[in-house]
């Protein structure tokens, strides 16, 4: 015997940020599905895609655009929704996994999936016969049925409600980026003869490290006595791995990268005469460099941007648990002093590594708009697929404004 089976989910409910959201489990029985795409002044693209199961990779996948008129117009194209409107797309393929693609560049969007198809039903034709099961406790092979108290069968949940905890305030009025910052340089001549630097300005620079990458740099310049190293002085930057120094004859703010130093190194003094060579000596927290770098300069990529992020310290404070979830509803509050300047808000969640425990990986970046547009307040939420993950926290990637203060709280469902 056969029962009519549906299914229905909302994948994106007015969102303002591009995302991709796998459809839930259930949605393997349903042998047709309609995505609903509700658009309000967006622009952006839609990809439905689909894979079979042990497929490696998402594809996009064929549908038919529903027209009011009856009309069915077939592809398997990147969607462009008009800006403000209602379309229907018809997938009538059967993939046991699908998934929606959502990149966004404005406005916001609403997709919502909705599915139909068949599912097996035992009866007493060739099954077991649980259509004349008697109230009260019976047993079908090992699968406990007690008719009598909701809820008891097996572990079965008795709820029609959508599961979800009850959440925790996961970060607490939260006024700085939770990455770190290099502090700044003390430069001055060794008096140490070592190398051949000669007596013309020269510009250095430091960066500090995490395991998720560095600094912005801390910069710095000298004119050396004629063969004696420059000695770079700097405090420790406490969670830093190591530090990477930049060192070439120019103006200031073009060193080329010469060399890394552990914090270990740092803190007991080193000497540099050969790119990428450290050598003990000198003198406690500083590095004499006496040769000019060869890499990277240190105003271009990876040290323009601040990615020396600090996931370990935040899950030090507290970390969530995503085992037995699939989605993460993120509660996010930002509160300020005045409106003098416009706030700024930018979070970045980090996921933990079930192999190696001080391993962490970086979600997509959230970019809060705030105050730019309706409906971007101060109070806002998003959704994160977290499909079971072993930790999760969410860090503060960008906070400005006048006392911006920022608290998150997290509900797993």
């Amino acid at each position: 015997m056969t029962l009519p089976y549906t299914a229905q989910e909302v994948i994106f409910n007015a969102a303002s940020a591009s995302a991709t959201t796998v459809l839930k489990s259930e949605f393997v029985y349903c042998l047709t599905k309609v995505i609903e795409i509700i658009t309000s002044g967006f622009t952006g693209t839609i990809d439905i895609q689909g894979k079979v199961w042990g497929g490696a990779d998402y594809s996009n996948v064929a549908y038919s655009l529903m027209g009011q008129d009856g009309s069915q117009a077939i592809s398997n194209d990147q969607i462009v929704p008009s800006a403000s409107a209602t379309a229907r797309y018809l997938v009538s393929e059967p993939y046991p996994m699908m998934q929606i693609v959502m990149t966004r560049s404005a406005g916001s969007v609403s997709v919502i999936v909705h599915g139909w198809g068949v599912a097996f039903s035992p009866t007493a034709d060739g099954d077991v016969d649980v259509l004349s099961i008697a109230a009260g406790t019976n047993v079908i092979g090992k699968v406990g049925v007690d008719q009598t108290t909701p809820g008891t069968t097996n572990k079965v949940e008795a709820s029609t409600n959508v599961r979800r905890n009850t959440g925790v305030l996961h970060r607490n009025a939260i006024t700085a980026v939770d990455k770190l910052t290099m502090g700044a340089l003390t430069v001055t001549d060794s008096n140490v003869v070592i190398g051949a630097l000669a007596a013309v300005a020269h510009s250095v620079a430091v960066v500090a490290n995490t395991a998720e990458g560095p600094t912005t740099p801390s910069t710095g310049s000298l004119t050396p006595t004629v063969n004696e190293a420059i000695r770079i002085a700097f405090a420790q930057v406490a969670n830093a791995l190591s530090y990477d120094i930049f060192c070439s004859a120019t103006s200031v703010d073009t060193g080329k990268w010469v060399l890394r130093v552990t914090e270990t190194q740092r803190a007991a003094g080193g000497q540099c005469t050969v790119v990428g060579t450290y050598a003990a000596g000198g003198v406690a927290g500083a590095i004499d460099v006496a040769v000019v770098g060869t890499g990277v300069l240190q105003s271009a990529n990876p040290n323009i941007v601040n990615n020396a992020y600090t996931p370990a310290v935040v899950a030090a404070i507290g970390s969530i648990n995503c085992a037995g979830y699939s989605k993460a509803r993120v509660k996010v509050s930002l509160s300020v002093t005045d409106l003098r300047s416009l706030p700024t808000l930018a979070l970045i969640p980090f996921f933990g590594n079930q192999v190696s425990a001080t391993a962490w990986h970086a979600g997509a970046r959230i970019n809060v708009p705030i105050l730019t547009a309706l409906g971007e307040g101060l109070n806002q939420e998003f959704e994160i697929d977290v499909s079971g993950e072993p930790e999760l926290v969410i860090l503060v990637d960008t906070i400005t404004g006048q006392g911006s203060a920022v608290s998150i709280w997290v509900e797993l469902c």
